[in-house]
């Protein structure tokens, strides 16, 4: 039911959007022949162009973060300031071939081109129906056929649909409201619309589209009856020769070839060093800090609480780790409240993770409700970014979606089922989150994510980033890059919201499992067998994906985590329950630490970049 719910609401959106810049096409060409005619005028077309993009432009933004609930990236509007190079490649998509086109149209003698008035003239008036082509036509229709309505229809049909759909209903728009008249100018509108489509869906920037966009449609208005500068004689061969078919056969051709080189870099079977590494940046270089959770009835992680001492971790998290955001997660209030104003007061990105193991829905939302609202008076008392995660991998965490009373028989039941009720256990996941997505905007105005696990089928368009315990083990350390480029594919910031490895040999190959050999029935509990300790394969393990997420762009991401004091180091290490911690400082007695190999090579690395 909710899927049918969520599809009714999708084609909905994409309906009503179509319908309001069809309407908004007509009163404004409508409108204007009203006002200052039916000829051509420039303060006609000044007034037309403004009144389009006043009338198109908000309402696609409003519609994307108030109905999808998705930043601008999202529809693949970037800031300009960043989407300024696609624009430029999109432009060059066309004029390059367009020129190459004009040269040999004159060359041949097939069209004659003669200026009527002089070279500073044309510039002149180029320049300007650039700005007015922009606000009038290629940023409005490409942020909605191309953006937001490609976007929703690819989310629900996939990509090949999706874009033969956008292309369908360009060309009926553009027929409603009279850009065409006659069925080569439907041809026209069609398959401008693929080539635009595909240059959207293979750079994932629709900045690509509008530069190829702005290009044609100036071209095309300069050298016709709007420019006014410029006669051509048999225009149709240039339309449609140098216009038309040689810069959208060359569009195809470079899109079949971004397509393939997506397909390599995207193929799980080819080693991550198949692929040529540049460095882009973490902007978000973060740990996870535990306050105390309950992840067994009647026992914290944290077993006690000093505020100072918690003040002076988060100190050097920010000093000495070099990071620039911290995930404060736990079970009690009071700690996360205190350990976030602490954060905030250091000038950190504060991400609050509500954890509240082997609860079930209700009291989970109350709890998420509580730290809503306490993400909120954080983001409002301090000049910080303030993110909240609605949770963390809740389908074994929390009661209700995998079957199984405690954590250990639902990660059980989880494994045994696989991946037959996979699929039911994500609808119930889904259903889940988007009630935690609406509690938590209720209360709180910033960003929204949740730490999903890798296993999870998360629909994430209640949320503003896409959030992933990402571990690398023996299991998928071959496709390891192509799974974190896969995460790209909803049109989201990316996060990795855990990563990291116990400090033993053999670890590295463990990932999220590496803290299993620890036999919890003996008392005091022991290390299973001989493992010997080896901080390098911690440190090592962390500095790699680091270098990794910098070089593949994701936003930013968690080591997981700064201290583990439920697994303190002793010197037998029989009982160096460290061997087994994810802690890139080793607990001692009380709250007392030292750091270990990876806390040096992960402040090395995120003070570099």
């Amino acid at each position: 039911m909710r899927e049918l719910s969520d599809s009714r609401r999708l084609w909905w959106r994409v309906t009503g959007m179509f319908a309001w810049v069809t309407l908004a096409a007509l009163v404004v060409f409508h409108g204007a022949n009203a006002i200052f005619g039916a000829g051509y005028d420039r303060w006609s077309h000044m007034a037309r162009a403004g009144a389009m993009f006043l009338l198109v432009v908000p309402a696609v933004v409003l519609a994307t973060r108030l109905l999808d609930r998705m930043p601008l990236s999202g529809i693949g509007l970037s800031p300009l300031r960043q989407g300024v190079l696609q624009l430029l490649r999109g432009m060059a998509c066309w004029l390059i071939p367009a020129a190459a086109g004009v040269a040999v149209c004159l060359a041949s003698g097939w069209a004659q081109i003669a200026l009527n008035g002089s070279v500073s003239e044309m510039l002149v008036t180029a320049a300007g129906l650039l700005l007015l082509v922009f606000v009038f036509e290629a940023f409005p229709e490409e942020l909605v056929f191309r953006g937001y309505v490609l976007r929703n229809l690819a989310a629900r049909l996939g990509q090949w649909p999706a874009l033969w759909s956008q292309a369908v209903l360009f060309t009926l728009w553009g027929l409603v409201n009279g850009g065409e008249n006659s069925l080569s100018r439907s041809v026209l509108f069609f398959a401008f619309a693929v080539v635009a489509g595909l240059l959207r869906t293979m750079t994932g920037s629709v900045w690509t589209s509008i530069g190829f966009h702005l290009a044609f449609q100036t071209a095309a208005q300069l050298f016709g009856s709007v420019g006014g500068l410029v006669t051509v004689s048999n225009s149709a061969v240039l339309t449609v020769f140098a216009f038309g078919m040689l810069p959208f056969a060359t569009a195809l051709t470079l899109c079949t070839r971004l397509r393939h080189k997506r397909a390599l870099h995207q193929d799980p079977r080819l080693p991550a060093e198949s692929v040529s590494r540049q460095v882009r940046g973490l902007p978000v270089k973060g740990i996870n800090y535990d306050v105390g959770t309950a992840y067994h009835p009647r026992h914290l992680s944290r077993p006690t609480w000093n505020s100072d001492e918690a003040r002076d971790d988060i100190r050097v998290i920010g000093e000495e780790l070099h990071c620039n955001a911290v995930t404060v997660f736990g079970s009690r209030l009071d700690r996360l409240a205190d350990a976030a104003h602490h954060a905030a007061r250091r000038g950190l990105h504060v991400w609050l993770q509500p954890r509240l193991p082997e609860n079930g829905p209700t009291q989970t939302l109350e709890f998420l409700r509580q730290v809503s609202v306490l993400s909120e008076e954080i983001r409002r008392s301090y000049p910080v970014p303030v993110t909240l995660t609605v949770g963390c991998e809740l389908s074994i965490f929390m009661r209700g979606i995998v079957p199984g009373r405690t954590f250990g028989r639902r990660t059980r039941m989880l494994t045994f089922t696989w991946p037959f009720l996979l699929q039911l256990y994500n609808r119930k996941l889904n259903r889940f989150l988007g009630e935690a997505a609406a509690v938590a905007r209720e209360h709180f105005r910033g960003e929204v994510s949740y730490a999903a696990g890798s296993w999870e089928g998360v629909d994430w368009r209640p949320f503003d980033l896409v959030g992933v315990n990402l571990y690398r083990d023996s299991s998928n350390q071959g496709r390891y890059c192509a799974d974190l480029r896969l995460l790209q594919r909803h049109g989201k910031p990316v996060v990795i919201t855990e990563f990291g490895c116990c400090a033993y040999d053999g670890a590295d190959t463990k990932g999220a499992s590496g803290d299993d050999i620890v036999d919890w029935r003996a008392t005091p509990p022991r290390i299973k067998g001989s493992r010997t300790r080896n901080e390098q394969v911690q440190a090592d393990y962390l500095g790699d994906l680091i270098e990794t997420y910098a070089t593949e762009g994701v936003r930013g991401a968690f080591v997981f985590e700064f201290s583990e004091p439920s697994y303190p180091h002793a010197p037998d290490r029989r009982h160096d329950l460290d061997l087994a911690s994810y802690g890139i400082v080793k607990a001692g007695p009380g709250d007392r630490w030292e750091r270990k190999a990876a806390f040096h090579r992960v402040a090395g690395l995120y003070q570099s970049l």
